[in-house]
């Protein structure tokens, strides 16, 4: 699976384009309040993503969960209300 197009920009950085697409997994999910981002299934699906892109996902989750998108438990990344309200 590649980044889908929308996504890819020449202005973006990796870690940009890793915060678009980390959403829009959690949302093609179904991932609700307080649901773990599941980082296997986000691995599996980034695998195929240039080593650029697969190098940005924490630094990418990082900025999402500082943004207040996910918050961080026991090294886990839980979509906050915030999150959910953002993705629906």
């Amino acid at each position: 699976m590649k980044l889908p197009e929308h996504m890819k920009s020449a202005t973006d950085s990796p870690t940009e384009e890793m915060k678009e697409y980390i959403p829009s997994l959690a949302r093609e999910l179904n991932l609700d309040t307080g649901h773990a981002l599941p980082v296997r299934v986000l691995f599996h699906r980034t695998i195929s993503f240039n080593p650029k892109q697969r190098d940005a996902l924490e630094p990418a989750i990082n900025e999402l969960i500082s943004d207040g998108i996910f918050e961080e438990r026991n090294n886990t990344a839980f979509l906050t209300k915030s999150g959910r309200d953002l993705l629906y």
